[in-house]
């Protein structure tokens, strides 16, 4: 084993443009817990994605599917004003999807039964009650149903709402002139449509195991709109989501596929869209992605909710995370499912397949105080992806720690050999960089091990030369 010197670099929490002089902090306010269905160990059905709302009295909602149907909860007494009953058939996981227009909230499912179709409820009467408004289930102009849809999404800007059709091969498109009563407006096919975004009717698919996102162009014809690119992500999952930045110049991908980064694109050139950043959470297996201000909030299922720092494109850092799946970081279908981070009050809600609505304050602190510069610390044990990766002679391996652990960091080969150790014993909280020069090493897999206690996390790395 090699024992060379190594320089440790600590390195301070990353924020939005001063990176140096922030911190960032998800506080856990509430945790409200829905009835859940347990198919096996590990796979289990009680909530899907969420959504925000604020009445006119400036009182906060968490808006969350679950099992019977839509839950809509006042925050700043956790009382539970309604659950809007909706479908329940052929569907184990209870796929619900929702957003708001104004006073309204639209949901779709991936079920059949009790109010089957894109829902329309009127949220103006609150804090009191809500009024349910109808129900849409007619064909569109292909001839599909819209009793199911697996996902929605409302383009304020134009009043239109986009929906993914029944059989995933396309995008509905209906306007919101009047809200109670959408008006179809068209349709455009794509390969395996699964999330569907727009900004100013600029739309964006995810689409599916095709392993690509498109963007077209709905502002001329909503009845025809024109394909403007269409981008396969190289040795690509699931594309799953897609969010783009306020400005429009980035759009970001998660792929829900194991060990899958999320990807963050230039898009100023529909011509010549390339992928700037990467990152990739504890779990290795992210899944929805909303993108406010310079940052990424994502539902990165058992690591929880996660904020990630873009304002650099090129270093994609995440600075605040809350695990709402403590039982461990797998890469695998648990906890966090959707976030919500756009409540005027700073409220972020995250919705867990387990059932859990956790209600999240995103908080800022400075890392000032009486004129002198202190350190953040980090709430949990991390090991980061290495950067660059993959790498030719150097790269830097990040871990953060919450309080004083006696760790192992080491590096292996393909074959589980160890080759190099870069730290061992104890280390004070915070954040550190340990960088590894692999020159004499062959290319190939690597794998950096990092051991705490009974924690043990590992990042895969590829040397080439």
């Amino acid at each position: 084993m090699n024992h060379r010197r190594l320089t440790i670099l600590v390195l301070l929490l990353a924020g939005a443009v001063s990176a140096q002089d922030m911190a960032y902090h998800l506080d856990p306010v509430a945790r409200m817990t829905f009835p859940n269905v347990v198919h096996s160990v590990g796979d289990t059905a009680g909530g899907s994605d969420c959504w925000g709302y604020v009445d006119k009295e400036g009182n906060d909602y968490a808006i969350m599917g679950v099992l019977d149907g839509t839950a809509i909860v006042r925050v700043n007494d956790l009382e539970l004003i309604t659950t809007i009953p909706g479908p329940k058939n052929h569907d184990p996981y209870y796929h619900r999807d929702m957003m708001t227009y104004g006073d309204y909230l639209y949901v779709c499912h991936e079920m059949t039964g009790t109010n089957q179709g894109i829902q329309i409820i009127d949220m103006s009467p609150l804090p009191d009650s809500v009024r349910y408004v109808d129900t849409i289930n007619r064909s569109d102009a292909g001839g599909q149903s819209a009793n199911t849809s697996h996902n929605l999404f409302v383009d304020e800007a134009t009043a239109t709402l986009y929906t993914v059709r029944k059989y995933a091969n396309g995008i509905r498109i209906l306007s919101l002139e009047d809200p109670e009563d959408p008006q179809d407006m068209g349709i455009f096919e794509t390969p395996d449509a699964h999330d569907v975004f727009s900004r100013n009717d600029t739309v964006y698919v995810a689409e599916g195991w095709n392993g690509s996102f498109s963007i077209w162009d709905a502002s001329e014809s909503k009845s025809a709109p024109t394909l403007l690119a269409r981008v396969d992500i190289p040795n690509g999952g699931y594309s799953h989501t897609v969010w783009t930045t306020e400005d429009g110049h980035y759009l970001m991908t998660a792929e829900e596929t194991s060990r899958k980064t999320m990807k963050l694109w230039d898009i100023t050139d529909f011509e010549n869209i390339e992928m700037v950043g990467e990152y990739l959470g504890a779990s290795k297996l992210a899944h929805n992605i909303h993108i406010k201000g310079d940052f990424a909030f994502v539902s990165h299922y058992s690591s929880g909710a996660v904020v990630v720092d873009i304002s650099d494109p090129t270093q994609l850092k995440e600075v605040a995370s809350y695990d709402t799946y403590t039982d461990s970081d797998a890469s695998t279908y648990l906890g966090a499912w959707g976030i919500y981070p756009f409540s005027p009050n700073g409220y972020v809600y995250v919705s867990n397949v387990e059932g859990h609505l956790d209600i999240l304050r995103f908080r800022e602190e400075s890392l000032f105080a009486d004129g002198e510069r202190r350190e953040p610390v980090p709430n949990r044990i991390a090991l980061s992806q290495n950067f660059p990766n993959p790498f030719n002679g150097e790269t830097a391996i990040s871990v953060s720690l919450p309080s004083q652990q006696s760790l192992s960091l080491e590096i292996y080969d393909a074959l589980g050999t160890p080759v190099e150790r870069l730290a061992e014993g104890a280390l004070p909280a915070g954040d550190y960089r340990f960088r590894w020069d692999a020159g004499d090493l062959p290319s190939g897999v690597y794998f950096a091990r990092l051991v705490s206690g009974v924690s043990v996390r590992t990042a895969k790395m590829l040397l080439l030369k």
